[in-house]
């Protein structure tokens, strides 16, 4: 059973990476363009499958520990493939400026724990390490949970992609001024400072992770910025070649921030 899921995830994924390369052959296309929406969106259901069958399998009481921790994995992992299709999905009115937002009040710290999780266990696997140090006393902004996941997902896979090994990432948070400040450390391969405005930039790639990692379409800080930005915010970047990258996100604290609950 956790095989046959296991072949559903991988066939998932195989299949959005399959239709990214078609859609980049015929970007200027505007059957291309339909094409993409509804074979993205076909992907759902199987999706939708696979997230209930193994949530399913999750709450069996005949699994032992290993075979729950194996299931936790697709399960969060098969979290990140829907969010992927979402994002596809969502793409077309990026471009447009026309995403909508979902707002509400979010627990910046509990929402880092959670996206957190799954890299953790990839580093522990790689010898790798993270290290957290949530100092921010502030950490309630007014956002949307999806997005703002996808966003941190995205840094964080980022950091663990291009970083030496054993990877050394750190996730830090603070206060500065009405801003709660997220900064994503790496020991990475770095980014070149003549580089580094263009990485925020639509299908941008630096030369040298093109030449070490075949993997990405370009889209990923490009969504990154666009979605901070949309929350009030801004990305700063600070990497110099070989010496790793830390990316910062600066968030607007919301108005009564002092209770600290979300509503």
């Amino acid at each position: 059973m956790l095989i046959y899921i296991l072949l559903i995830i991988l066939l998932a994924i195989f299949g959005i990476v399959f239709f990214v390369l078609y859609i980049k052959k015929m970007r200027n296309s505007r059957r291309r363009d339909s094409f993409f929406f509804h074979a993205i969106h076909e992907m759902k259901n199987p999706l939708s499958t696979v997230t209930l069958t193994s949530e399913m399998l999750y709450e069996m009481d005949t699994l032992d520990e290993k075979a729950h921790k194996l299931v936790k994995m697709i399960i969060t992992e098969n979290k990140r493939v829907v969010q992927t299709v979402e994002l596809f999905l969502h793409y077309g009115r990026i471009e447009k400026d026309e995403l909508i937002l979902h707002i509400e009040h979010v627990d910046l710290h509990a929402l880092l724990s959670d996206s957190l999780l799954i890299h953790e266990f990839f580093l522990e696997n790689q010898n790798g390490t993270l290290k957290t140090d949530f100092e921010a006393s502030k950490y309630i902004i007014g956002g949307d949970k999806i997005h703002l996941t996808n966003v941190f997902d995205n840094l964080l896979e980022n950091a663990r992609k291009y970083s030496e090994e054993p990877a050394e990432i750190s996730v830090k948070t603070r206060n500065e001024g009405k801003y709660l400040v997220v900064a994503v450390s790496d020991n990475g391969i770095g980014i070149h400072p003549s580089q580094q405005k263009d990485v925020f930039k639509q299908f941008y790639r630096a030369p040298e992770i093109i030449n070490k990692h075949s993997k990405g379409f370009g889209m990923g800080l490009f969504y990154v910025k666009y979605i901070i930005e949309k929350h009030g915010g801004y990305v700063t970047l600070d990497s110099q070649p070989g010496k790793g990258s830390c990316f910062e996100i600066y968030l607007p604290l919301i108005s009564d921030n002092s209770s600290q609950s979300v509503k």
